[in-house]
């Protein structure tokens, strides 16, 4: 493809752009070629062999793709001077000639067994100077250029990803058919030009940037109901009851009952996923084929597929792959993450659902200048950095009903200051190496976490970073309706309870008084030692500071009931509580924000109801569904500073009512008129001044759709 375009105005004497593209694909899609040796053998008809009979193959890719484009673009830009001529005008030249290529493979060497690799290089052709008005017309600029797109062009951008997922054949065997098991695997490689002529006062090149990327994980599920299916009796208990025309469900015997009961649990799902990446500035090679240099070296296929050894820095700069430039300032970069939910859905009766949820969720951070020292003639590590932080779901139920007293004291906070000493007499013990302050954090995040999940201190964990997630719950039950004399008068009523608290430390960082042992092969679970004792206080540095931890505790909701009539009639009641408490280490205050909810929702649809309109003199009554809806709500918020030395003070908070009615008419299938009222009073605890907002008005909504 060829364009070229040529324009001029009172401002440019003339402006050219010549464009230049074209481009090479090819795709090969062979029809599917699965090898399959055992699919007719009679001897393996058996169930338990099951696996040997379904094994195949598939020799070839189910795909293969290549793609290349090159494509050139020359601007000229020659602007007038201010009187109209180009004299001491220079024209302004843009010159750009790119040569993309995208590589793609898709291949199932078993059936569950898929693989992915895709790649992307973005290069540049570099011209000769002499290339003035964008044309290419002597020899040696043509041999010039024909060289380099031999040679691939200069790379820019390097991009490779390899994707492979395997489902576990565990639905072959009998034994282990209630089982399933999904793994993934994923890396990626990147590699930046750095600029081609950005170097250092000693002519050092500053060099690339190449980055990877590995990603694990692994998803199963407990299918308990298939499980238990596997005995005949059992089977028939789970199976649904039959009920025959006019006949009430058939009911199970007491023992029939309490096996159900036994068989509560239904299913268990557990995910697990690690990312982790590393970043390598001032790397000095070029990519040639997959990442890899010319001499299939560099930078070595443990990092192209993915592998996170914190060494490859002196790996490269003993191999002589990093720059010596001793003013780099970009550092080396690893990441760290690691994700585990696991889900349990309990299920004691038929209209009764528990689920069970428990999460726990690690980030991990870490960086330092690593770059050439020529005082030490050798690469030295500067300033290494690791920083982090960490959810985990808890339980801290024991404490959540806990009244706070006229002065705004609690006993849980009075608990949680006994606590510091217990934890503080505690660490003496095992710590050998020097005397933790009293209110350090070492200190003061257990006592906080005995203190208000309920745990008594000397028993509690010394760790800052609880390991074991603890289920939250959520539970429904939907069976009220079925009861006799109920059932005739509501259709449907369902009582929910849901109650969720996570343990948060919001970020954490090394101190700058350790500097070995805090690169991401070290886990913040194994929480280190502290070893270094601060000569102006006399006393321990941990080794993370950590600045605030907090927990949020939620029931959402404590009680929940939704009722629908058998005439339409509709009413939810819900109460909430929310419980947010931080603990702030520099000054070991925790700040306790709570919320107490109470929610009424009403409403009555009826259906043909008359609404006399008047029209043009003349009566019409319209027969359309009507909706009536009220809506109340009271918040009560409060906000108490807690101190260990001084008073508790309540800082922030309010009471808030909300009242919202509404009527709806539906005019037609299309249009809808509500009219509505809303009411808001807030009555603050702080400050003396009451607010009142009101809100009226008439809505008419008419909808497109049919």
């Amino acid at each position: 493809a060829y364009s070229d375009i040529v324009t001029s105005n009172v401002n440019t004497e003339t402006y050219l752009q010549k464009t230049e593209a074209g481009g090479l694909a090819y795709n090969y899609s062979p029809s599917a070629f699965v090898i399959t040796p055992f699919k007719n053998a009679e001897a393996f008809s058996s169930p338990w062999l099951k696996l040997i009979k379904d094994i195949n193959f598939s020799p070839i890719p189910s795909n293969l793709s290549f793609r290349a484009d090159l494509r050139r673009s020359f601007v000229m830009t020659q602007l007038y001077n201010d009187e109209l001529t180009i004299e001491g005008i220079d024209p302004y030249y843009e010159r750009l000639f790119t040569f993309n290529r995208t590589y793609a493979m898709r291949w199932n060497p078993i059936k569950n067994l898929n693989l992915d690799y895709s790649a992307a290089a973005n290069a540049v052709i570099d011209e000769e100077d002499s290339v003035i008005q964008g044309d290419i017309n002597t020899r040696a600029e043509k041999d010039f250029i024909w060289e380099q797109i031999k040679d691939l062009g200069r790379m820019k951008n390097f991009r490779q990803d390899i994707n492979a997922t395997f489902r576990v054949p565990l639905d072959k065997i009998p034994l282990t058919d209630w089982l399933s098991t999904d793994l993934k695997y994923s890396v990626g490689y990147n590699w930046v030009a750095g600029s081609l002529n950005q170097t250092d006062s000693a002519d050092n090149f500053f060099g690339h940037t190449i980055s990877n990327r590995r990603d694990r994980g692994v998803a199963g599920k407990v299918d308990m109901v298939k499980l238990y299916n596997k005995v005949d009796f059992l089977k028939q208990i789970n199976a649904p009851p039959r009920r025959t025309s006019g006949s009430e469900p058939k009911t199970f015997s007491p023992g029939k009952s309490f096996l159900r009961l036994l068989m509560s649990l239904r299913s268990i799902t557990a995910n697990y996923n690690v990312r982790e990446s590393t970043t390598l500035s001032g790397f000095v090679i070029t990519p040639f084929l997959m990442g890899m240099d010319s001499s299939w070296n560099a930078p070595g296929w443990n990092f192209i597929l993915g592998g996170q050894d914190a060494g490859i820095r002196h790996e490269a700069a003993s191999n002589g792959w990093l720059s010596r430039s001793p003013v780099l300032t970009s550092p080396f970069q690893q990441t760290f993450s690691t994700d585990i939910d696991v889900r349990a859905a309990i299920d004691p009766a038929p209209d009764f659902k528990i689920s069970l949820d428990a999460k726990r969720t690690n980030t991990a951070n870490f960086q330092e200048i690593f770059r050439y020292d020529p005082a030490l003639d050798t690469f030295s590590s500067l300033t290494p950095a690791r920083s982090g932080s960490y959810n985990i779901s808890f339980i801290s139920i024991k404490t959540a009903f806990g009244q706070n007293r006229d002065d705004n004291t609690s006993l849980t906070y009075e608990k949680f200051s006994e606590n510091i000493d217990v934890i503080h007499e505690r660490l003496q013990g095992v710590n050998q190496n020097g005397e933790f302050n009293r209110l350090s954090q070492d200190v003061l995040i257990p006592s906080f976490l005995a203190a208000y999940s309920g745990q008594e201190a000397d028993q509690s964990s010394l760790s800052p970073f609880p390991t074991i997630p603890v289920p939250n719950w959520r539970l429904d039950y939907t069976g009220l309706s079925k009861i006799p004399g109920l059932s005739d008068l509501f259709s449907s009523v369902s009582v929910t309870h849901a109650y969720r608290s996570a343990f948060n430390v919001n970020n954490y960082t090394n101190s700058l008084k350790y500097s070995n042992n805090i690169t991401l092969n070290n886990n913040i679970l194994d929480y280190p030692e502290a070893t270094i004792i601060d000569p102006q206080t006399g006393f321990l540095v941990p080794v993370y500071i950590i600045n605030q931890v907090s927990i949020a505790e939620q029931f959402s909701p404590l009680m929940g009931i939704n009722i629908r009539t058998k005439k339409n009639l509709s009413t939810r009641i819900e109460y909430r509580k929310e419980r947010n408490l931080s603990l702030n280490m520099s000054n070991a205050q925790i700040t306790e924000v709570s919320n107490n909810d109470v929610t009424l929702d009403f409403g009555l649809t009826k259906e043909d109801f008359k609404l006399p309109f008047k029209i043009q003199g003349r009566t019409v009554a319209l027969e359309n569904d009507v909706t009536i809806r009220v809506a109340m709500t009271i918040r009560d918020s409060e906000t108490i500073q807690r101190k260990l030395e001084g008073e508790n003070t309540v800082t922030n908070g309010n009471t808030n009512f909300q009242l919202r009615p509404s009527f709806t008419y539906k005019l037609n299938d299309q249009l809808d008129l509500t009219m509505y009222f809303e009411r808001s009073v807030t009555d603050p605890k702080i400050s003396s001044f009451r607010t009142a907002t009101t809100a009226f008005g008439t809505q008419l909504r008419f909808g497109l759709a049919q």
